[in-house]
């Protein structure tokens, strides 16, 4: 398990609603998650990025194949529950 930091943070009031809302019992683990999926999003979009900067830009055909398989995959981890 990852060590855990306490921070403060500020939220918009409507996100905030959106954890109540969705969060069930655990709204520090719903709110990590959340930060979790988006920092690795981001990762992979920079990646993507320094990657067309060497490579080129990706074909139609390789990003409807990449976008098909993400798809799968979060398909899969919904029904595994880690979603």
């Amino acid at each position: 398990m990852a060590s855990k930091v306490k921070k403060s943070y500020t939220f918009d009031a409507d996100v905030i609603a959106g954890v109540d809302e969705f969060a069930e019992d655990n709204a520090s683990a719903f709110v990590n998650s959340a930060v979790r999926r988006d920092i690795e999003r981001r990762r992979m979009e920079r990646l993507l990025d320094e990657l067309a900067q060497e490579t080129g830009p990706v074909s139609d055909e390789a990003h409807a194949w990449a976008k098909e398989r993400m798809s799968e995959a979060a398909v899969a981890r919904r029904a595994a529950g880690s979603e």
